[in-house]
């Protein structure tokens, strides 16, 4: 077992019962239809303990030092949180997806180029997102498997940041 999954299982309190692990380490993505507050739950679950883990120094890392304010995603990072019993956790890339949604977290090159507050949000609304959220509303689009791939890149961990 890794450092970062026997820090986790330690100090993260969602992830001391075995049924919440099945739960954590399942494809939970369908339950944002079927199981919306077990969705949250299990997001904010992975989202509180890969915060935890990146403060704690023990997010795997390219070079030797460990940064408190990002993560860096990718094959490293899953196999770092692979469980004997339960495997990789097979939606962390939705995990990721839903941070960057929210400015949880905010990739690296967009944080450092930013000109202006990573806080600001516009309310002006385009006609593609008022479609887009129409068809997904209507389960005409969704996501796909391919979508849940955690794909290699660095986040700014707006909590460590603050």
């Amino acid at each position: 077992m890794s450092e970062l999954l026997n820090f986790i299982l330690t100090h993260e309190k969602a992830f001391r019962s075995r049924s919440r692990l099945a739960s954590l380490y399942s494809d939970f993505r369908l339950q944002a239809a079927t199981n919306p507050d077990g969705y949250a739950a299990n997001i904010a679950a992975w989202r509180d303990a890969l915060t935890a883990a990146a403060r704690a120094g023990l997010i795997p890392s390219q070079g030797i030092d460990h940064d408190l304010l990002a993560i860096r995603t990718g094959d490293e990072l899953a196999r770092a949180l692979e469980s004997r019993e339960w495997g990789r956790p097979l939606a962390l890339g939705t995990v990721i997806q839903d941070a960057v949604a929210r400015k949880e977290m905010v990739p690296l090159r967009e944080f450092l180029e930013n000109k202006t507050i990573v806080y600001v949000r516009s309310w002006r609304v385009s006609p593609w997102q008022v479609v887009s959220w129409g068809l997904r509303q209507l389960g005409l689009t969704g996501r796909t498997a391919a979508e849940d791939k955690l794909a290699v890149g660095s986040f700014v961990i707006m909590a460590n940041v603050e």
